[in-house]
């Protein structure tokens, strides 16, 4: 993207900042939401204690999340942010699905 961008300043002899800001433009529009998604994701770990940090592990840890992420369809590591958007909205379902199974596993009233 770079290299492209400053190919195409040297072919029509233009460096000038309306020239050069395409670059700009072009990273953000193909970049911009996966570092936000990634910035935004960090924020949220940083805020997580170590007990749930530990629960969210154990969570991943019983093979569920791992095989929701194995099946979809299109996945690629270089674009997370879909994949991110994805796990969190499962992990909506899964928690609560697990802390429930998980009480009436220990015999506690479910409310």
């Amino acid at each position: 993207m770079a290299a492209d961008s400053l190919h195409q300043a040297f072919l029509a002899r233009d460096f000038s900042k309306q020239k050069l800001s395409w670059y700009q433009k072009r990273w953000r529009s193909r970049l911009g939401r996966e570092l936000k998604v990634g910035y935004w994701l960090h924020y949220l770990y940083t805020k997580l204690d170590n007990q749930l940090i530990e629960f969210l592990l154990s969570l991943m840890s019983k093979g569920d999340v791992a095989r929701f992420i194995t099946e979809l369809k299109g996945f690629s590591f270089d674009w997370h942010s879909e994949l991110v958007v994805k796990v969190l909205k499962y992990l909506t379902v899964a928690i609560p699905r697990q802390l429930m199974k998980s009480r009436a596993k220990h015999g506690a009233a479910v409310s």
